[in-house]
């Protein structure tokens, strides 16, 4: 499953939240209550948005959960479709568990209807209302700047400017993708194998793979909106997408970010404000429950019948930036590194003559992953110095993947 459908998939504001009341977290001095679901529905829960780029569209399927159970249950083996009022239909099948996608590549288009049925694996049939293509945008410029907000974070501020095409592209909302590089901060071409546990010995061995150099990256998990709908124009300046405080390991090399804007329906908008609103963790722990939000799906059977998520038809435009610290930050230090690397003098070990430490390092290299961080080998026959440290300070494959993305540029 690709990482960052599952990440959304996960973060999903209205997957617990709107299933059912819940036990208030109570503090004190002497224990912590976990919530627990008094009652509880399992309800469907649709995400689905066709946009107007050519591709394949891809819809999620889950359902409900108790507020106790952390795991996702996606909606497995359901018939999923998108037809439109010029007799097209589009098939969906499921790529991994609760992700659909459609079979052949299709665009949004101004003019036309769309609507989305889904029939579960249990027989329950579900179908949204008609809609359409309201508009289209354009991101027309995205800005990396260095902020102090309110709190006093010192740090860059991901900012966008973006406009409509006509009157009806007013409602604008964001997501994004920021991918950073990861450098370890050794350089070391050789990985440290046991060769026997007793009596200890050691050697050293040219490493098989890249990992001084990886990239990860993370998807955006929450709801940015913003609204033209007040102002003479429609077009949306400053929007403050995401704020990366300057001392985040991510920026230590690196940093690239791919910000996408949609043009919404004035209901669609409307629908995830209020679910903005209702995930906010002070509204839902709140004496004052938020109750269901209604989209624009229902049971066909039994239109009482709850189904959480709207089916949307959208026009999304996306643009990427890149850049280092010093970029953004002149003054100071880079960010640390993920993790503590400094060496510790225990880690030092000598092979092949048997030292007590090498049986706890042995431990380490087994058992924890750790990496050979640095290496002197004895002269005219001496013993060789080895010194490790913790899995991600050697190999940053731990924190991403040694495979240079398609879009990266250096």
């Amino acid at each position: 499953m690709n990482p960052i459908f599952l990440d959304r998939l996960k973060s999903s504001c209205y997957r617990k939240i709107l299933a059912a009341p819940i036990l208030l977290i109570i503090t004190s001095c002497i224990e912590t209550f976990e919530p627990v679901t008094q009652t509880f529905e399992e309800i469907l829960v649709v995400e689905a948005i066709i946009t107007d780029e050519l591709r394949k569209q891809q819809i999620l399927l889950s359902k409900t959960t108790p507020l106790e159970n952390n795991e996702i249950e996606p909606e497995t083996d359901a018939i999923v479709q998108v037809t439109d009022n010029v007799a097209n239909t589009y098939s969906f099948s499921e790529s991994a568990p609760g992700v659909y996608v459609s079979n052949s590549e299709f665009e949004a288009e101004v003019g036309r209807e769309y609507a989305l049925s889904i029939e579960t694996s249990e027989g329950g049939s579900y179908k949204s209302g008609n809609v359409t293509l309201t508009g289209t945008g354009q991101i027309e410029e995205i800005r990396a700047e260095r902020i102090t907000n309110a709190n006093g974070t010192d740090g860059v501020a991901i900012l966008v400017d973006g406009t409509g095409s006509d009157s009806n592209s007013t409602f604008f909302r964001y997501e994004y993708e920021e991918t950073y590089q990861i450098i370890t901060p050794f350089a070391i071409n050789l990985d440290l194998v046991v060769v026997s546990e007793n009596p200890p010995v050691l050697d050293t061995i040219v490493k098989t793979r890249e990992e001084r150099v990886c990239y990860n990256t993370i998807g955006s998990n929450r709801i940015i909106l913003s609204s033209a709908n007040n102002l003479s124009q429609n077009k949306v300046e400053n929007i403050q997408v995401h704020l990366i405080a300057r001392d985040n390991p991510i920026l230590k090399s690196r940093y690239s970010i791919l910000v996408k804007q949609f043009i919404h329906s004035q209901e669609a908008y409307s629908y995830y404000e209020t679910l903005s609103r209702i995930s906010d963790l002070e509204s839902v722990f709140s004496q004052l429950q938020p109750g269901f939000v209604e989209g624009n799906i229902e049971a066909i059977e039994n239109p009482d019948k709850n189904v959480i998520g709207i089916f949307e038809v959208a026009s999304v435009s996306n643009k990427r930036i890149f850049f280092n610290f010093r970029d953004i930050f002149q003054d100071g230090n880079n960010p640390p590194y993920f993790v503590s690397c400094n060496p510790d003098t225990d880690f030092v070990t000598t092979s092949p003559s048997p030292n007590p430490n090498e049986f706890s390092v042995i431990q380490r290299l087994l058992n924890q992953g750790y990496k050979l961080i640095s290496y002197e080998e004895g002269f005219f026959g001496g013993i060789n110095s080895y010194t490790i440290a913790p899995p991600a300070c050697g190999n940053c494959t731990v924190l991403g993947s040694n495979i240079e993305p398609e879009f990266w540029e250096d």
